[in-house]
């Protein structure tokens, strides 16, 4: 229900000039007000900059809060439909509020970490995490999760780090990655890894043009210095050129960009 009701909502704020959710349908969140002579670009930046000013961010009680979850989660689909100016004025509004209230600021930052960092959620955004940090007061974790955040996107050199691999030989990254490479991050300890790695060994035999570069991140606690891993296992497809081609992607989603790259090789 809640994807429905926050999917009617971007619609009506981008292709209609209707009001906004005007009933308490999907939760009794407090909506704001969208006045009707907005034009078609003016809707969104003006939900997202009055998005919490009805929120009761001085209450702490347990069904406020389950409140201002469903607003996140909303909040955030609007943020991921925003262009970065729209989304960093959003970010700094909501920032304004949520950092007078030491309580509420931990409740939200939960919310980021659990909402923004697992790619298995519904909302999984590293743009929109990002732009959120940046916007909450500086600390020394939050300036750590945002050197995390800002490496290894598409495109972009993968970080080069020291590793032992499963012989026990120090190597640096860049010195292994001759050619199109699948680095696995995981954990033995992982059961959702331990699942996994049966099917990547059996995608990427020995015999691909892939080469697999597995990294025990237990073993190797710096990498996690170097790549932003908040799930396991993750999958990071890298060129022959050491730029990242998928970062933190599913075992289809390498598989079928892999393929891709091998193609084209061939009839370069």
């Amino acid at each position: 229900m809640r994807h429905r009701i926050i999917f009617r909502l971007i619609s009506l704020l981008l292709f209609t000039t209707a009001p906004a959710i005007q009933s308490q349908e999907a939760a009794p969140f407090p909506y704001p007000d969208i006045p009707d002579s907005l034009e078609q670009g003016e809707r969104l930046p003006y939900m997202l900059s009055r998005f919490w000013e009805n929120y009761a961010f001085d209450d702490s009680s347990a069904y406020n809060r389950t409140v201002g979850e469903q607003g996140f989660v909303d909040f955030v689909q609007l943020m991921r439909a925003a262009d970065e100016k729209t989304a960093c004025m959003a970010a700094t509004v909501f920032a304004d509020s949520v950092a007078c209230d030491s309580r509420q600021l931990t409740f939200f930052e939960t919310l980021m970490e659990r909402y923004l960092s697992d790619r298995d959620s519904p909302v999984w955004n590293d743009r929109v995490y990002s732009i959120l940090l940046n916007a909450l007061p500086p600390s020394p974790q939050r300036r750590f999760l945002l050197r995390q955040l800002s490496g290894n996107h598409v495109g972009m050199m993968v970080s080069d780090c020291w590793f032992q691999d499963g012989q026990g030989q120090g190597k640096y990254l860049h010195e292994c990655i001759t050619s199109v490479t699948l680095i696995v991050f995981y954990d033995p300890s992982c059961d959702r890894c331990n699942d996994m790695l049966p099917q990547i060994k059996s995608a990427f035999p020995a015999s691909s043009p892939v080469q697999v570069i597995y990294i025990d991140i237990f073993s190797n606690p710096d990498v996690s210095n170097h790549f932003f891993l908040p799930t396991l296992p993750a999958l990071y497809l890298v060129n022959g050129e050491r730029k990242v081609v998928v970062r933190d992607g599913t075992l289809d989603e390498i598989m079928e960009s892999a393929d891709a790259i091998i193609t084209q090789n061939r009839t370069n």
